[in-house]
């Protein structure tokens, strides 16, 4: 979790509404990352972005991940993930390196 410092009222404000709200790309400045492809990542992310810039990016996807149809994928999710813990790897061969 972290400690939170508010210095100023809209950084009370933003930890008190009771709204949920993604960090977006505060983390990332917060770390010192300012570009490049990481911070490009967050930044175009559904995940990590609120409101109307959520919605739209949330729009295509929305009917995929329907409850409803995620709930009717969960008995093959579970069979295909037990079948992958049943099945023995498909290779058993080590490497070994030798350093001079």
């Amino acid at each position: 979790m972290g400690v939170v410092f508010a210095l100023r009222h809209q950084h009370l404000e933003l930890i008190t509404r009771d709204v949920t709200r993604q960090i977006e790309t505060e983390a990332k400045l917060i770390q010192g990352i300012i570009s490049g492809p990481v911070f490009d990542f967050v930044k175009s992310s559904m995940l990590f972005s609120n409101g109307d810039v959520h919605l739209r990016r949330r729009a295509p996807v929305s009917r995929t991940f329907a409850f409803k149809l995620m709930d009717a994928m969960r008995p093959k999710a579970a069979a295909l993930a037990a079948e992958l813990v049943k099945r023995p790897p498909t290779h058993t061969h080590t490497h070994t390196h030798a350093f001079a």
